[in-house]
């Protein structure tokens, strides 16, 4: 007696199947993965923020950030790699005061995936910001 098994009809079908349920998803799983991408990226800037401004209001010295080639370069001590979707399309540098204090400034930032716009807004004075997303 022979053991139950797929035939090719049904073979064919199930990785015809398979195969239209990975062209379906896959655009979405990358998009998704390059906004996940951009959100870890502006964690990692909030974070390193964070102690740029502590570091210098205990210890006095400025910190000036900076792009350079593809990272956000915060005086010379860490950087923070931008993400291929993300292009700054308006950044000067930015100073942190030795006491913590920022001028107040916007920068901005483009992503490819959708054409949304971030603004880092800089708070006057106490070294904050916030990012407001505009989406096209």
């Amino acid at each position: 007696m022979k053991a139950p098994a797929f035939t090719l009809v049904e073979s064919l079908i199930v990785l015809m199947l398979t195969a239209m349920l990975m062209a379906f998803f896959t655009p979405q799983m990358v998009k998704s993965r390059q906004r996940t991408a951009e959100n870890e990226f502006f964690r990692r800037m909030e974070a390193e923020w964070d102690k740029s401004t502590t570091r210098a209001r205990q210890q006095g010295n400025p910190c000036r950030i900076t792009i350079q080639n593809r990272h956000l370069c915060f005086g010379n001590r860490t950087a923070v790699t931008l993400p291929q979707t993300l292009k700054p399309t308006r950044f000067g540098a930015i100073q942190i005061n030795g006491d913590g204090f920022v001028s107040p400034q916007t920068e901005e930032f483009t992503s490819s995936i959708d054409g949304r716009i971030y603004r880092l807004k800089i708070q006057m004075g106490w070294g904050g910001f916030k990012i407001e997303e505009e989406v096209p």
